[in-house]
């Protein structure tokens, strides 16, 4: 399973077409700067490389950290503390966090069969506006990312992302630590919505109270202030990051006076899940197509 990083402000190019939604803020992330750089021997390009055209290459693939960052020719500080991992999935997907928000979108990376480079396009970006301390930085790496035009495999950083005044420069990331799902409490924190790139995530109502989740004994209970609990049996490995989740709700059996409160909302998304995965401080819940609700670790 992929990592998810539910989990960017309107400075979010303008020229690139971004789509804006809302977000969720994360952890201090570890990052291995002496691993190898991911291969797939066993993906081949697709026809158009056979034509002799071109294809995304498939070993760029993978979850990458960002380490250090220029823009307009200028070196900028990445913030310490924050998530900016970027995952490349498939042939043409990209996704991704630039610290308290996060984006989803498209990419093209075509190469030539011996090369280690080439032209990049990042486009059709959809990210989140939470707002946070690190906003100007996040607008700064967001219009980076978009105005990259060149990637390069450059050991021992990694992947490299540039063009006209900007170079991102990725390591590859760590591996999630193994985190317990039992015995643990959360804060509903962010609701995914759509498909593919127009897949948006967006924050609770902020005037409806706010929805706690203690996971322990094969249950997942809801607690708001304005209705629940609400108890949702599960069956699920407690002793690791990610995995199956098998839920058991009848929503309709749900009682709660307000049609739009958050308990509901967040017991849908739990309802509807078939996995989880926690990461960075995130218990994600995740069904068909994708994400369906994310919760941020809560004290005590």
């Amino acid at each position: 399973m992929s990592r998810s990083r539910p989990s960017v402000v309107l400075l979010l190019l303008l020229a690139a077409g971004l789509t804006l939604a809302a977000c969720g803020g994360n952890d201090d992330i570890s990052v291995d700067t002496g691993a190898d750089l991911p291969t797939d021997d066993s993906a081949t390009p697709d026809a158009d490389l056979a034509a002799g055209g071109s294809a995304t290459r498939p070993w760029i693939g993978g979850e990458w950290e960002l380490i250090s960052l220029v823009a307009d020719g200028a070196d900028v500080p990445v913030p310490a503390g924050w998530d900016f991992g970027l995952s490349i999935a498939g042939p043409d997907s990209i996704s991704g966090s630039i610290g308290c928000n996060s984006f989803n979108g498209t990419i093209e990376a075509p190469f030539d069969d011996d090369s280690d480079g080439g032209p990049l396009t990042v486009g059709q970006i959809a990210a989140t506006e939470r707002a946070c301390e690190i906003l100007d930085f996040e607008g700064v790496y967001a219009n980076a990312l978009a105005a990259a035009t060149r990637w390069d495999l450059s050991p021992p950083q990694g992947l490299v992302f540039s063009g006209d005044g900007v170079e991102l420069v990725y390591t590859v990331a760590a591996p999630p630590a193994e985190v317990p799902l039992e015995g643990t409490l959360w804060n509903f924190d962010t609701i995914f919505d759509g498909e593919g790139v127009e897949r948006t995530a967006s924050t609770p109502r902020t005037d409806k109270p706010g929805v706690t989740a203690e996971v322990a004994a094969g249950v997942v209970t809801l607690v708001a202030e304005d209705c629940g609990p609400v108890e949702i049996r599960a069956t699920y490995d407690a002793d690791g990051s990610d995995g199956s989740f098998q839920p058991e709700l009848d929503l309709s059996a749900v009682t709660c006076d307000d049609p739009e409160s958050n308990l509901l909302t967040a017991a849908k998304g739990v309802a509807e899940a078939t996995g989880f995965q926690i990461f960075d401080g995130r218990l994600t819940f995740i069904g068909l197509p994708g994400e369906t609700v994310s919760f941020i670790a809560a004290d005590g």
